[in-house]
């Protein structure tokens, strides 16, 4: 059986039977359970695509996911390809390297939900503030890693280059931006985790549309069902989005396993 297909039962299996343990849980009535109501409870609010939040024209659930996956792509679109090229303008450049390493290692290590508070004091509450959340989760992660991994090419693959007569602009453009691109977009993976928690914790504290303020109205109303309902389709959308960011990177940086 191929790998992939095996893979894929497997997933299926461990999730069944999560779901059929977490609903028996639920039908022995054990009061811990009324707070973490099952999927039979919650999932017909998704298909019924329910307004989460007060008024008529409070959001559909639909619009809530697409609204937050909205905000996370667009957000790290422009995180990392801004991150790349300041990452590939200092990896090239020792001098710049010396004046702006010092503040990228400065700034990296702050959790993204740390700018929550500071990006919507400067900028108010929308979706600017929403982008550039998802901006800084992603930016300082990605031009650190460029920058090392310019660092790490093989000399082995400059003298080869450079012995076969390619200029120092073909030498960065056809040999050492290739080879960085997959350690640079795994990382730029990873940090789209930091970047979807960050975009929940903002969502929750100021935006009215969006997973985060799911989370935040059901909290607020003591519906437990929607909170589980939130919860869940936040571990959903998470899983698929590092889903499309992975068939991406299979797809398009197909020589990384070469």
């Amino acid at each position: 059986m191929p790998t992939k297909i095996h893979n894929i039962l497997w997933s299926g299996l461990s999730l069944a039977v999560g779901i059929l343990l977490w609903e028996g849980l639920a039908a022995t009535g054990w009061h811990p359970m009324t707070k973490i109501p099952p999927p039979s409870q919650f999932v017909p609010q998704v298909l019924s695509n329910e307004r989460i939040g007060i008024g008529t024209d409070a959001p559909t659930i639909f619009e809530s996911v697409l609204a937050t996956i909205v905000r996370v792509f667009g957000g790290a679109a422009i995180g990392f390809a801004s991150a790349f090229a300041l990452g590939l303008a200092i990896g090239f450049s020792p001098w710049l390297k010396r004046f702006a390493m010092p503040w990228l290692r400065l700034y990296a290590p702050i959790a993204p939900v740390a700018w929550v508070s500071l990006v919507l004091a400067l900028f108010g509450i929308g979706n600017f503030s929403a982008f550039l959340i998802v901006v800084l989760g992603v930016f300082f992660m990605v031009t650190i890693a460029t920058v090392k991994a310019i660092e790490a090419t093989p000399d082995t693959l400059t003298l080869s280059a450079q012995a076969m007569g390619l200029s120092q602009w073909q030498l960065r453009r056809w040999i050492i931006i290739p080879h960085i691109m997959p350690a640079v977009f795994t990382t730029f993976r990873l940090g789209m985790f930091a970047a979807w928690m960050a975009i929940l914790a903002g969502e929750m504290v100021g935006l009215r549309n969006g997973l985060g303020y799911v989370i935040l109205y059901a909290r607020n109303v003591y519906r437990y069902d929607i909170l589980m309902m939130g919860i869940a389709l936040i571990g959903v959308s998470g899983a698929l989005l590092d889903y499309v960011m992975h068939s991406i990177q299979t797809k398009y940086l197909w020589w990384q396993n070469k």
